[in-house]
């Protein structure tokens, strides 16, 4: 009877035992799931942000590339109106010169048509 009842408590303990180590398995392999899942998110987090940030630098590319085609255009227009500026200047100078050379012949022809002994 003692010997069945030894026997009995050495088959309990082997199955805690075995029970024990089958526990100690599946916590192990949950531990290195969850480990293998934060690894996971981290690398998903990390590609995320290395696109967001992809897309940061193009869109600041982009802006600088618009900035720039906006100077130039400013820069072409101010340029066209500096010369339109000075097709105007030349041509109202060139007016100018015509009315004086106008004035001048008409004084001119004045003379020439009332011989100063005329006048008198």
């Amino acid at each position: 009877e003692r010997q069945r009842i030894e026997a009995e408590r050495a088959a309990n303990v082997e199955r805690q035992r075995v029970e024990a180590e089958k526990q100690t398995e599946i916590e192990r392999q949950r531990i290195e799931a969850e480990r293998a899942a934060n690894v996971e998110r981290q690398r998903v987090e990390a590609e995320k942000q290395a696109e967001e940030e992809r897309q940061r630098l193009e869109a600041e590319r982009a802006a600088q590339i618009e900035k720039q085609r906006v100077e130039a255009e400013m820069e072409r227009q101010r340029v066209e109106a500096e010369q339109q500026a000075e097709k105007e200047r030349q041509r109202i100078q060139a007016e100018q010169q015509a009315e004086q050379q106008d004035e001048m012949e008409t004084q001119v022809e004045v003379e020439q048509s009332n011989p100063p002994s005329e006048i008198q």
